[in-house]
């Protein structure tokens, strides 16, 4: 739980901390396709943001290939950017309101994880895009698959930097209770806590 909080609580921070982070980061990845276009001078290019995966650039007609591939890099290469150096910022600072910002990088590399080596699957994803520039897939999907893995051990280390405490896990408490029941004919006494939370 996170310290001075209550159990619903940390559920409630911690699921709204990975939604806003997920949220945040696939605006930050469409803004970085963006840009690229209005650099390289794209015309009638808009966002198209939904919250359930399928944001896209709208408006792009054909670019040359060495174009497209810098235009196709920029959305996953500023999310990573940019949640990895907010991740690494704020690090050391545990506070309830900055945690999604702090999720933001390990989240960011589990979408580009997803993206790397999943989007390999959807027609006009950013894998298949890189593919198409010559990158092979082989390398997509290791990369995916590492940003995945790396994602899960940053998570994990961010939590157990003092932002969850576990006083006792339900696996414990039910397996308390259970034996309890089968092996003594009383209760335990963390049956009665057990309860009681």
């Amino acid at each position: 739980m996170v310290r001075g909080q209550s159990r619903l609580q940390t559920i409630i921070l911690l699921a709204g901390s990975f939604a806003f982070a997920f949220l945040l980061g696939e605006m930050v990845h469409e803004l970085g396709h963006f840009l690229a276009h209005r650099y390289f001078g794209t015309a009638n290019v808009s966002i198209h943001i939904d919250p359930f995966g399928n944001s896209r650039i709208m408006g792009v007609q054909a670019l040359p290939l060495p174009t497209t591939g810098i235009t196709t890099t920029a959305g996953p290469g500023l999310n990573l950017l940019c949640g990895v150096v907010c991740t690494l910022l704020l690090w050391k600072v545990i506070r309830p309101a900055l945690v999604p910002f702090t999720l933001w990088g390990p989240v960011a590399l589990v979408q580009e994880g997803v993206n790397l080596s999943l989007g390999l699957l959807s027609a006009g994803s950013d894998a298949r895009w890189l593919v198409t520039w010559g990158i092979p897939s082989w390398l997509l999907i290791t990369l995916g698959v590492f940003f995945i893995f790396l994602a899960t051990f940053l998570i994990s280390c961010i939590l157990s930097e003092g932002l969850v405490t576990v006083d006792s896990s339900f696996g414990g408490r039910f397996f308390d209770f259970f034996w309890s029941g089968i092996l003594d004919d009383h209760p335990s006494p963390d049956l009665v806590i057990w309860l009681s939370c």
